[in-house]
């Protein structure tokens, strides 16, 4: 009896100081750094797009210049988390520890993705580090394409309402350039998600497509293979394309430019953001990269502070009025959950009601079944809202359906709140820090 006792103790202590454990890693990054002596770790520059992108080269640029010349005394590192329009990404890092070692870079599809409810958040949800480059946009068409002009883009959409097929990157600047060009000209094209620039480009050659828009520098790359540019968004015409009339120029007053931002999470030191702020404006001294951005016909700016909100604010209402239709995304996870386990449920009773016993039997209890189908379905709704912790959920999750189950008389709820702990902390653990998904 002692050697049971021991031994359940035993247990009882190695499963708890695995759930300290648990409870404590996710948290530990950064937490024994003197915050008088920042920095003194490598800062993590999180890239929301795929490695190779427009976003990718311009942040490891940068990264190569100030590692290079050593303008801070620790290496930034670049970390590419693409995923759901940028909106994994940026997630990650507003939900991240405001230690000053987590950051990231995103353009004005921060401010995009929040308005078109693809997110609950926007820039109000991070420490703004500054606002450092912009990029013009073109309307693109292919070679062949009957449109030499915008002019001829819109009469002709507007004989034809949702009929040309505009490609874009749903929820970032290439939607907003389509709804603008809707909203300012009076047309209505047919917008599709295309994905990034390379997808586009390959769905126009493709004629899957038959307009779309791209930076100033996309397009310059890719004019080559049979890109024709109609119309430059902006007030006044871009330097590397002189001869290519704006927007405004055929009486649409459409203007759209792509700005850069860095951002910390909400939260992080004043003092931190400062130290990185002034890195990136030396960055911005060094010909390697001056050279960069004159090359990718990228506009120099620099705005912090006040001019950094003005800027946002400027971005924001020009985007809050313009109207989307519902973007055609991938169907809600917990309707599917819900509407399939509403399946089997319906089959069971059906199948039960249907059998025929030459015995009499006791009334088919369904009350645990609905019961747990209520539970299970809670759990998933909740999950995918985003509302509540996804550790403190799956421990509610868990300790609910243990007591709800397990008969009265056999119940350690010591053991069940224990079972709970280590397999929400453990699965956190799991998905955050191993295989990189981000949750609740």
């Amino acid at each position: 009896m002692k050697d049971k006792s021991t031994k359940c103790l035993a247990i009882h202590i190695i499963m708890w100081v695995a759930i300290v454990a648990l409870a404590y890693l996710p948290f530990s990054s950064g937490s024994n750094i003197d915050q008088d002596d920042y920095p003194r770790k490598p800062i993590e520059i999180v890239v929301p797009f795929k490695a190779g992108g427009g976003s990718d080269v311009l942040v490891r640029m940068f990264q190569k210049v100030i590692n290079k010349n050593e303008i801070l005394p620790v290496p930034l590192v670049v970390v590419n988390r693409p995923g759901a329009s940028a909106t994994d990404g940026s997630r990650f890092v507003k939900d991240a520890e405001p230690d000053g070692y987590t950051m990231l870079n995103l353009h004005d599809a921060i401010i995009i993705s929040k308005h078109f409810g693809k997110v609950d958040y926007g820039p109000e949800a991070f420490e703004p580090i500054a606002a450092t480059l912009w990029s013009g946009t073109v309307i693109v068409v292919r070679d062949d394409s009957p449109y030499n002009n915008l002019e001829d883009l819109i009469q002709d959409a507007k004989k034809r309402p949702k009929e040309i097929i505009y490609g874009c990157a749903l929820g970032t600047p290439t939607h907003v350039s389509g709804l603008l060009l809707e909203k300012e000209a009076g047309v209505k094209f047919n917008l599709i998600q295309s994905g990034g620039g390379a997808a586009r480009l390959e769905q126009l050659m493709g004629k899957h497509i038959q307009a779309t828009s791209y930076a100033v520098s996309e397009y310059l790359s890719f004019k080559s293979q049979g890109l024709k540019a109609l119309a430059f968004l902006g007030d006044e015409r871009h330097d590397a394309l002189p001869d290519l009339p704006t927007a405004k120029e055929f009486g649409v007053n459409a203007s759209f430019n792509v700005m850069q931002y860095w951002w910390f999470p909400k939260g992080t030191d004043k003092t931190k953001v400062k130290v990185i702020t002034d890195a990136f404006k030396k960055a911005l001294e060094y010909e390697e990269l001056i050279s960069f951005i004159e090359k990718n016909k990228m506009t120099h700016s620099f705005l912090t502070d006040e001019a950094f909100d003005e800027r946002i604010k400027t971005v924001e209402s020009k985007i809050s009025n313009l109207e989307s239709e519902k973007a055609h995304d991938l169907p809600p996870f917990h309707l599917i959950v819900i509407a399939t386990l509403s399946v089997f449920l319906t089959y069971i009773i059906w199948d039960n009601l249907k059998k025929k016993s030459p015995v009499k039997s006791e009334p088919l209890n369904y009350k645990p079944a609905v019961v747990t189908l209520g539970i299970f379905t809670t759990y998933i709704f909740l999950m995918s809202r985003g509302i509540v912790d996804f550790r403190v959920l799956t421990f509610a999750f868990m300790v609910t359906l243990g007591i709800y189950l397990s008969p009265k008389k056999v119940l350690n709820k010591t053991v069940l709140v224990e079972c709970a702990l280590f397999i929400s902390l453990g699965t956190y653990y799991v998905f955050t820090k191993i295989v990189h998904v981000d949750l609740p």
